[in-house]
């Protein structure tokens, strides 16, 4: 298979299938599955491609110059919601029903592609103004977009509003394989309580089959743009905290970095758990960008690689942040460890349970795998792709 996905409002399949048991099987039909239970969902016979580098490939093929297919299928709205297989068969009849031959292309299929993006995300006062542009296939069957403006401070959202999509020529060129990537650019204007203006604000694009953005819905958290970020940073041996004061990074040991990690923490006034812990993987996720990422060497697992030896993994991130959470008061449980898979911290914030990411800067409430599916852009973390066994 060649290309699955959703071209001009329709979906889009192409690609080759080469067999001599083709022959005097003149009917090619692509037919698409529900994998869950085989139930068919559409089919179309497709006029014969020529596929000369099919050929080429395997000159012993005799249907092989003319194996390609290209066909596309009315949208319907279990195609969002089920994993899909392709058949591709050659038979004998017109209703591909009797003396055919069939290949089943491997592995499940998903109509689930989304990609964001956030323009603006400015503050006048009580007035915050939002846009950019958020295309997604579910989409076509969550037709309400909404726009969440989240506290992350505080933990909660403060605000939400169902936005009208617009034209988004420039985001088709780059995203057509994604159903509404033509029309999917928002804007609009939050106004918020004057007690919410210094606190840490982020925006959730979601698309939803109600207009109050509840029900079922796919989202997004734009993480590319953020208001009032705590302005921390590591320069050469001093920690600055977000108040700008700078702590010089103790060298003898990790439980003194941790320490001091724990101490600037407790002297930011979070109001939450989840800010303070947030905050703690935040710092440090900022010693990990000092490190070299890697999976071998004495030190890539630990708290000492992270903080002092300059190399780091998921596993070193985890419990590097784990120590500053013991310092900080609390109880955590290292997810995966000593497994081959990505590896964080799951705690108790302000009476919930969450997760905190030493190698992502972040923790919140709930399922990590929200975060994975939601908020994770594998171009922007490709360490998310390594699998570690610390």
């Amino acid at each position: 298979m060649d290309n699955f996905g959703v071209r001009n409002g329709r979906l889009h399949v192409s690609g080759w299938h080469a067999t001599n048991l083709a022959l005097g099987r003149n009917y090619h039909t692509i037919i698409i599955l529900d994998a869950n239970n085989n139930h068919e969902l559409a089919r179309k016979t497709v006029s014969h491609a020529q596929r000369n580098d099919v050929a080429a490939a395997f000159p012993s093929i005799m249907t092989a110059s003319y194996s390609g297919f290209d066909a596309s299928f009315d949208l319907q709205p279990e195609m969002f919601t089920e994993p899909l297989r392709i058949i591709s068969r050659w038979s004998a009849t017109p209703d591909a029903n009797e003396d055919y031959v069939d290949y089943w292309f491997n592995g499940n299929l998903n109509l689930n592609k989304q990609a964001a993006w956030l323009d603006t995300l400015d503050e006048d006062g009580d007035t915050i103004t939002v846009s950019g542009w958020h295309a997604a296939d579910q989409s076509m069957i969550y037709p309400h977009h909404v726009l969440i403006l989240f506290d992350r401070s505080l933990g909660h959202e403060i605000g939400r509003q169902e936005v009208a999509n617009n034209y988004s020529p420039d985001v088709a060129n780059a995203q057509g394989d994604i159903a509404n990537a033509g029309q999917c650019r928002f804007s609009t204007t939050f106004t918020i309580d004057p007690s919410y203006a210094n606190d840490m604000l982020q925006v959730i694009s979601r698309y939803s089959d109600s207009a109050s953005g509840e029900g079922n819905y796919v989202q997004i958290w734009l993480t590319n743009r953020e208001l009032n970020t705590p302005k921390l940073a590591l320069v050469g041996d001093y920690l600055y905290d977000r108040f700008g004061n700078a702590h010089r990074i103790p060298t003898d040991s990790p439980e003194s970095v941790a320490h001091l990690i724990a101490d600037v923490v407790r002297q930011a006034g979070n109001r939450t758990d989840r800010a303070k812990v947030e905050l703690a993987a935040l710092y440090v996720s900022e010693f990990c960008k000092r490190c070299r990422y890697t999976m071998s060497g004495p030190y890539y697992a630990t708290p000492y690689g992270v903080f002092i030896a300059h190399e780091y993994s998921c596993a070193g991130a985890t419990r590097a942040l784990g120590l500053v959470l013991n310092y900080l008061g609390y109880q955590y449980h290292h997810e995966n460890e000593n497994q081959y898979t990505h590896q964080w911290c799951t705690l108790m914030m302000d009476g919930r349970m969450g997760w905190a990411d030493g190698q992502a800067g972040t923790a919140d409430y709930g399922n990590y795998n929200d975060f994975m599916n939601g908020w994770i852009d594998a171009d922007q973390w490709p360490e998310y792709t390594n699998h570690e066994n610390e």
